[in-house]
């Protein structure tokens, strides 16, 4: 999962008043997350599967021997079964961490914020991430508007995983967010 502040963490900074971070908007976003992941792989696997009917259909025409082929079909269409199966598993076991109470929240500061801290190239396109970096959690990539509302000392409700505590999943600046039922980790 990437750490990129996702909608669910977008601030007003006009806005006066505080939203509230309840379990349910927590539990929200983590699913929803998790959800993505999911269909993405859905997707990447239903590519595959096209490719691979591609190079049976390739194979079939070849004129290899009947018992050869029969065991490259075989190999080539268990490839997005597999990547199928994976998603499904890791976004069980994913859920069933989250329901587990496999996350937490711990309080952070700022160090710093920058404004185009890394040129990314993808593909044929590029671009600037916008990132700031936490005393314990590291760098979390953020939007250039959370460039120019997010300053040095301020500090954040992170959401980390229990078993990777030094990686912030989502972070919520306590200038514009306040708790509401929930517990925070020291």
């Amino acid at each position: 999962m990437g750490n990129y502040v996702s909608k669910s963490t977008e601030i007003a900074p006009d806005d006066n008043k505080k939203k509230q971070i309840t379990p349910e908007r927590i539990y929200e976003a983590l699913s929803n997350s998790h959800k993505g992941e999911f269909w993405g792989m859905t997707i990447v696997s239903f590519a595959f599967l096209f490719v691979a009917l591609l190079f049976v259909l390739i194979v079939n025409v070849s004129g290899m021997e009947q018992k050869w082929a029969t065991l490259v079909n075989i190999l080539l269409l268990s490839v997005p079964f597999l990547i199928f199966m994976a998603a499904g598993y890791h976004y069980y076991r994913n859920m069933k961490k989250l329901a587990g109470g496999g996350y937490k929240i711990i309080i952070d500061t700022a160090d710093r914020v920058v404004t185009d801290d890394r040129y990314v190239r993808y593909g044929r396109h590029s671009y600037m991430e916008h990132a700031m970096y936490l005393y314990h959690c590291g760098r979390v990539v953020i939007s250039l508007q959370e460039t120019y509302t997010n300053s040095e000392g301020d500090e954040f409700f992170v959401v980390v995983s229990k078993d990777r505590p030094n990686k912030a999943l989502f972070a919520y600046n306590t200038n514009y967010y306040e708790l509401v039922d929930l517990n925070v980790e020291q």
